[in-house]
């Protein structure tokens, strides 16, 4: 039987302004008591710590991440790894390698995805600065709740799906 535990990780850079967004998510929930069966992941900009992470067993996770400016025609994006994971996929923000390329790079070593949700939220503004652009600022309460609502769902159950999606560079 799989485990009943649903990861939430965000990514981020917190000294990149809206790119920290994912940080700033888990951070909050954090402070909100979420039940047991949910574990909290800051991977920050490491996205070679997602390896370790998600070669353990979960009943799903939830992947939070800025996107690349233009990446996706909308404020946000929540979607099932499969249904992003095409040659045309989301860009991920301003880290070492694409989280996109490092997903790929672990289903090719033999890790499945199939109970994966990417959460891709368009930033204001990447500069250096901390904290949050007043949009996301306003945002967040709203994208913690999409996001605890996602993961208390039934398994393969979309609360949210804005598809099909249409990205950049898309046919």
């Amino acid at each position: 039987m799989p485990c009943q535990k649903v990861a939430i990780i965000g990514m981020g850079n917190v000294l990149r302004g809206d790119d920290g967004i994912g940080v700033h998510i888990v951070q909050r929930l954090r402070s909100q008591k979420c039940n047991a069966r949910i574990e909290l992941f800051d991977a920050g900009t490491d996205v070679w710590s997602l390896a370790a992470i998600m070669d353990r067993q979960w009943e799903k996770l939830i992947l939070i991440d800025a996107v690349r400016p233009g990446s996706i025609h909308s404020a946000f994006l929540l979607a099932k790894w499969q249904d992003v994971n095409t040659g045309n996929s989301v860009s991920s923000g301003e880290h070492e390698a694409s989280v996109c390329s490092v997903l790929r790079l672990l289903e090719q070593q033999g890790l499945c995805f199939e109970n994966l949700w990417l959460l891709a939220i368009q930033p204001e503004r990447m500069d250096y600065t901390m904290g949050l652009s007043s949009r996301l600022s306003k945002k967040l309460d709203y994208y913690c709740d999409l996001v605890l609502t996602q993961a208390n769902s039934m398994p393969g159950t979309t609360i949210y799906n804005q598809l099909p999606i249409k990205m950049k560079g898309a046919q």
